[in-house]
């Protein structure tokens, strides 16, 4: 859709011309090409295409303002053909606006929405709670989710993203050892608490802990390449480090190369973990 729609924009442009051409040289013979009747499909084509189908694509693909932009817009059309003027007609797409609100960082928007959700969920309840930085009362409803489903890893990385922000690198230490003790040699847990194993250990100092959790393999992520980093910064190894650094930046760096100039906000993270890095 967006290389459609920048055809379309250089469509627009090119008729344009042709038209201004066409006017002053007085040629009425000079012919665009065809290219008129592309446009006017092309644009039927784009335009028949359902909001709420773009909505989730958007979403899956986690382009949250263009996820929120077709939900929006398919709330005001279901307003307005189908008459749905209570709240109870329109949960489902509140709950997709909600998800979009959380993802974008917009606490005003979490707020507004949340009072138009009828009987929220926990999930709903940690959303609200994790945009408007409330993290202790998020942690509370991610212990809620923990007992409720405690082999559910999604569980535990809330909580440990709880801790992270609230500072508490002792506790998250403490957590992830005891999950790594009941789990076993369960490589697919270590290499998902590895991340906040090492973060929490370069916090406290505890460099054993940093590389024995640096040796997960396939570990990727930017909590494991500052890691790395510092590792080879502390071992004085000139080539280790500018290897690290190397490999660091490449990796931080993939994610901008691929989105390109136009999807600032979806690599944001990544610039800023570049920035972190130099």
């Amino acid at each position: 859709m967006d290389h459609l729609s920048r055809w379309i924009t250089l469509a627009r442009k090119r008729t344009s011309e042709i038209r201004a051409l066409r006017k002053k040289t007085k040629n009425k013979s000079l012919d665009d090409g065809g290219l008129s009747e592309a446009l006017v499909g092309v644009e039927g084509i784009l335009q028949d295409i359902p909001h709420i189908l773009v909505g989730q694509a958007a979403l899956t693909c986690k382009a949250y303002a263009r996820s929120l932009l077709n939900f929006e817009s398919h709330i005001v059309a279901q307003r307005a053909q189908k008459g749905a003027d209570t709240d109870k007609d329109l949960q489902v797409y509140y709950e997709n606006l909600h998800e979009c609100y959380a993802h974008l960082d917009e606490p005003d928007g979490m707020e507004g929405i949340s009072t138009r959700i009828i009987s929220p969920s926990v999930l709903h309840q940690i959303r609200e709670h994790e945009s408007t930085g409330r993290w202790t009362s998020a942690q509370s409803c991610w212990e809620v989710k923990l007992q409720q489903k405690p082999d559910d890893p999604v569980n535990h990385v809330g909580l440990l993203r709880c801790l992270r922000n609230l500072g508490h690198y002792d506790s998250m230490r403490t957590h992830i050892v005891g999950l790594l003790h009941s789990r076993g040699d369960e490589v697919d847990w270590e290499r998902l608490l590895a991340p906040f194993n090492v973060e929490a250990s370069l916090f406290v100092g505890d460099w054993d802990s940093v590389e024995d959790a640096l040796d997960v393999p396939d570990l990727e992520g930017p909590e494991a390449s500052f890691g790395r980093v510092l590792c080879a910064i502390r071992n004085g190894d000139r080539d280790q480090v500018e290897r690290a650094f190397f490999d660091a930046r490449e990796q931080l760096g993939g994610p901008v190369v691929a989105a390109g100039r136009e999807s600032y906000r979806r690599v944001y993270d990544s610039i800023v973990h570049l920035h972190i890095l130099d």
